[in-house]
C-alpha cells in the first residue's frame, strides 16, 4: 500500500488505530481504511482541491465519507484522542507543539 511507507504515522500506530475502527471500510480489496483516510488528509494538505487530484481512484475516494455516521466521526475522534495521548507521553514533561492546520489556503477574502 502507499502510505505504510511514510516516515511517522506507522511509527505512531496511527495506521493501525484506522484499520481496527470497526465499520469503516468493510470491502477486501486493494486498499485498507487508513489508505483512503490518509490520501484525503495528504491529497488535502498538498493543497489539493478535489478527489480528482488524489493519485487514488477518485469514485472509490468519494465513495468512503459518503459512508460515515455520526458513529463512525466518534470513532475516528478517539482515534485522534488516542495518538495526542501517545504523543504527550513520549514526549514526558515539558512543551508539545501541535500543528492541527499548518497547510496553506490561498483566498481572496
Amino acid at each position: 500500500m502507499f502510505i505504510r511507507k511514510g516516515a511517522h504515522a506507522p511509527r505512531s500506530k496511527l495506521i493501525e488505530d484506522l484499520d481496527a475502527v470497526p465499520g469503516l471500510w468493510e470491502r477486501h480489496g486493494r486498499y485498507a481504511t487508513s489508505d483512503y483516510v490518509m490520501r484525503l488528509a495528504l491529497t488535502l494538505i498538498a493543497g489539493g482541491e478535489g478527489l480528482e487530484d488524489a493519485r487514488l481512484a477518485p469514485n472509490s475516494l468519494g465513495d468512503f465519507p459518503r459512508r460515515f455516521g455520526h458513529m463512525t466521526i466518534s470513532r475516528l475522534k478517539r482515534v485522534n484522542a488516542r495518538q495526542v495521548r501517545r504523543a504527550l507521553a513520549q514526549r514526558g514533561p515539558g512543551h508539545l507543539t501541535l500543528d492541527v492546520d499548518s497547510s496553506l489556503i490561498e483566498s481572496d477574502k
